[in-house]
């Protein structure tokens, strides 16, 4: 294995798709990292999960260890979802995907997938499923 060629390759690969991203969202005034939480809730929402906790999203996160408070926190304020106390332990904050993130979501969901459809242009199904896999590797070995 190269891996002096492997590991560069995939965080110059990273950098790329992170800067499309930061392309792609920036007009819509969302940051990759504040995307995410709304793509976690929307996802949420769709298995019927109405409302998350807050460490949850956090253990969803692409890039755990962001400052999940502070992104939760701003979302609130500019009304993508709301932000309240669990009934049952009140230590716990949950959120919930507003109309406004739903709507957030909508505009920006045929954008992301043009970038998406860019990137991976080229790459045939079998080789698609084998990346897969090898990154799934990586990332257990890493974790």
């Amino acid at each position: 294995m190269n891996e002096e060629r492997l590991i560069p390759l995939l965080l110059r690969t990273t950098h790329y798709i992170r800067r499309k991203h930061t392309e792609v969202l920036g007009p819509f005034g969302l940051t990759f990292q504040q995307f995410n939480v709304l793509r976690i809730l929307l996802g949420a929402e769709r298995l019927k999960e109405d409302s998350l906790p807050i460490m949850e999203i956090s253990r969803r996160m692409v890039e755990p260890g962001v400052g999940i408070t502070r992104l939760t926190s701003k979302l609130e304020s500019l009304g993508y979802l709301t932000l309240f106390t669990d009934a049952d332990d009140s230590r716990v904050r949950r959120c919930e995907l507003t109309n406004k993130g739903r709507n957030l979501l909508e505009e920006v969901e045929m954008p992301v997938r043009v970038a998406v459809e860019q990137a991976l242009s080229g790459i045939d199904r079998r080789v698609e499923q084998e990346l897969t896999h090898a990154l799934q590797l990586m990332l257990r070995n890493l974790t």
